[in-house]
């Protein structure tokens, strides 16, 4: 365990240590790094047995270093004092994921989570539902979810970002203000340059027009409008040219026909391979 005491926001990325939970783990490592944060990497198991595989957690040192951030000798003490981030792996015994994670948010609640999906629709998803959006609906953590099929942002050479360009649809009876601040203050520690941010709506919501969409330092705003509600207009603006990144409100829980149908997060997921950051409705 690598920790620095003084460090704050907090992160916490899964990992069932497969190469797509790698894969938000070196988000989460270059995020964690560009924000001074605090990292857990969390797994959980099922088993009762008494070895904890801490060998098979993700490298943070190898990674930093091949990311040219730590020199190749140091030590695993001085990683925190160096880099002003902290780093702790744990495991969870519990029979289901999706409780094991919630459990541990309930009690140790973060600035953001990390997750890889794949995504469901049909039966899969009626009978054995994402566990990355389980975790959403039940903790209404802000979550990173990055596609078990698609591409990230993070460069797992160097850990330089490429995103540019954020696609955002949000809830038009929520209010926006918060999930737009949160943007301002993280996207740019997504990113190695400045970003340009998309905020979809539809024309039947012309109070959108009144939000102010002030520039940070880094990030951008424009709008977009057309006809339809906006995570329609998300999809179709989607299939023209993908972007670096989705953001969309963490939708309400599905009866049996949305959960037959799939929702909106898994169709963007399965449609798009981009990553996806769910905000939670504001009030709800």
């Amino acid at each position: 365990m690598i920790t620095n005491p003084q460090v704050s926001p907090r992160i916490l990325v899964t990992t069932d240590f497969s190469a797509a939970s790698e894969r938000a783990f070196f988000h989460a490592l270059a995020l964690t790094v560009r924000s001074e944060a605090r990292l857990t990497l969390l797994h959980t198991r099922s088993d009762t047995s008494e070895s904890v595989p801490w060998d098979q957690f993700p490298g943070v040192r190898e990674t930093l270093t091949k990311w040219q951030m730590l020199p190749a000798d140091t030590p695993r003490s001085a990683v925190g004092e160096k880099l002003n981030i902290g780093i702790t792996k744990m495991v969870m015994r519990d029979d289901d994921p999706r409780q094991g994670i919630a459990d541990y948010l309930r009690r140790h609640p973060v600035e953001l989570l990390i997750m890889a999906t794949e995504g469901r629709n049909g039966l899969a998803r009626f009978f054995d539902a994402s566990v990355a959006e389980s975790v959403c609906h039940r903790t209404r953590s802000r979550t990173l979810l990055l596609p078990k099929s698609g591409q990230g942002f993070i460069d797992i050479e160097d850990g330089s970002s490429r995103l540019k360009r954020v696609l955002c649809a949000f809830d038009p009876d929520q209010d926006m203000r918060p999930n737009i601040a949160f943007l301002n203050h993280w996207l740019p520690m997504m990113a190695t340059q400045r970003v340009e941010v998309t905020l979809l709506h539809s024309d039947a919501d012309p109070a959108v027009e009144t939000i102010v969409l002030a520039d940070s330092d880094g990030v951008h705003w424009q709008r977009s409008s057309g006809m339809g509600d906006a995570a329609k207009l998300l999809l179709d603006v989607v299939g023209e040219e993908p972007p670096d990144l989705l953001v969309v409100n963490t939708e309400p829980r599905l009866g049996l026909r949305g959960r037959m149908h799939g929702s909106r997060l898994d169709r963007l997921l399965k449609a798009t391979g981009c990553p996806v950051l769910t905000l939670p409705l504001i009030g709800s």
